[in-house]
């Protein structure tokens, strides 16, 4: 999790009071150096800096913001932007007890993971516990409010504070954690759309929800979330179908433990497979689908990645403009000639391909469609394999002459670290030629779930 860094943290700069008196008094200032300096650019200019700076959630440039109090107050916002993760409600509200709440507008990006609430986390005292108790009689009618309604009635005026959020996520408990009660989750996600009425983008890491909560949401363009739920497809597709501007899904999935979940039910309520290809064909068409898919060892194939998958997004999605898969699992012959199927009647601008099989790479080179401008594909750590695959790139340079950015990924695990030398040196030697041919080429290690920079 990142770690938060605000600007209530950082100290300005003092300055001497003789230093101040002399330089105000010195008969020969110092001359300003020729040239222009940052404050001499446009503002448009100096905040496009300060986000590249800022803006990514792991830079730690923040020292720019000590140098004056001009850059402080125009880079102050690119900080905030970057996106905010918290580890649990009550870093949450630590938190806004350090900042200046000033600055929440900033704030377009929020992830937060949930833990479980407890007793001491709401009632200050022995004695307040002892007086609910005692206003609570067995013939009483009236209902006393869980502890997960306390909690949630706390958190959810706390998270309306970010009322400018864009992008909401809700990561998973970790594996030594206790994960709270479902209540919190549906609590949280009941009114989300008064909570953040701009967000246009929601991540839920969790499975035990249902996704009724996501109709709800109007101004939803993106939904990430682990293809599984206590919903049923038919309603996941009732509730994409009421969002006006909804163009993107992206699955990271299938969840751990899915058979542990499929026996312990959620309310009467399985765990079922929610993304399927009938939600597909129910909803309107999207411009981006993208699908992370990890190895479950309770299936012996892929569960997201087959042949009605593809036949489906080349009938129903033509519209599609970016295509991003990454797995270790194996797929048929007959699911590969069908993905080759899709590419060709696509018009694809962004294809993003990482799997461990690499026998048919050049057949899917071949498939490539002609109006792709940013390609991302996987090869095989043997020079050989990988040779033919830039061969047939360049091959095809006439025909994908829109394609401008090129990136070759090599598994990390598949190579080994003795390995790794032998394929430094080759793609060394290939990717000058695909530069020759006019690709802007590069290559990178990948591992499922995450990508190394070479």
């Amino acid at each position: 999790m990142l770690k938060v860094i605000t600007t209530s943290t950082l100290e300005w700069p003092t300055f001497q009071k003789a230093y101040a008196t002399t330089a105000n008094t010195t008969s020969n200032p110092p001359r300003r150096r020729a040239g222009k300096s940052l404050m001499d650019l446009p503002p448009e200019l100096r905040m496009q800096i300060y986000e590249k700076l800022l803006s990514h959630p792991r830079c730690q440039n923040t020292q720019i913001l000590r140098v004056c109090r001009t850059i402080y107050w125009e880079a102050r916002s690119a900080l905030f932007k970057r996106g905010i993760d918290f580890e649990s409600q009550s870093d949450l509200y630590a938190w806004l007890q350090r900042v200046d709440q000033g600055h929440l507008s900033y704030v377009t990006g929020l992830g937060i993971r949930l833990q479980d609430v407890s007793g001491d986390d709401l009632f200050a005292s022995l004695s307040d516990r002892i007086q609910q108790a005692k206003m609570t009689t067995s013939s009483s009618k009236h209902k006393q409010p869980s502890l997960y309604s306390r909690e949630i009635e706390r958190l959810r005026p706390t998270l309306a504070l970010f009322y400018n959020v864009k992008e909401f996520k809700i990561y998973k408990p970790r594996s030594n954690e206790i994960p709270p009660d479902s209540e919190m989750y549906e609590g949280v996600l009941h009114k989300i759309n008064n909570l953040f009425p701009k967000l246009e983008r929601l991540s839920l890491y969790i499975d035990k929800i249902p996704m009724s909560s996501v109709a709800r949401i109007r101004t939803l363009k993106s939904l990430c979330f682990t293809g599984f739920s206590v919903a049923s497809p038919e309603e996941l597709a009732a509730a994409l179908q009421r969002i006006p501007h909804f163009e993107a899904i992206e699955l990271h999935g299938p969840p751990t433990r899915l058979g542990c979940s499929q026996r312990h039910s959620h309310r009467r309520k399985k765990v079922v497979q929610t993304m399927t290809p009938s939600v597909l064909k129910a909803i309107p068409p999207l411009k981006s689908y993208t699908i992370f898919e990890d190895k479950d060892s309770d299936r012996d194939g892929p569960v997201f990645l087959n042949s009605k998958l593809w036949r489906t997004l080349r009938d129903y999605h033509g519209s599609l403009k970016t295509l991003r898969i990454q797995t270790d699992v194996s797929m048929a012959s007959e699911g590969r000639s069908a993905f080759r199927d899709l590419l060709r009647s696509s018009s694809l601008r962004e294809l993003a391909v990482c799997w461990s099989s690499h026998e048919d790479g050049v057949k899917d080179v071949g498939a490539l469609p002609k109006s792709l401008r940013v390609l991302e594909l996987s090869i095989s750590h043997r020079e050989k394999e990988a040779r033919k695959v830039a061969e047939a790139l360049i091959s095809r340079r006439k025909d994908l002459r829109r394609l401008s950015e090129l990136t070759l990924k090599v598994n990390w695990a598949r190579c080994g670290p003795s390995k790794h030398l032998a394929v430094e040196s080759s793609m060394a030697a290939i990717i000058p030629h695909l530069r020759e041919a006019g690709f802007r080429a590069s290559w990178t290690y990948w591992v499922p779930g995450r990508i190394v920079q070479c």
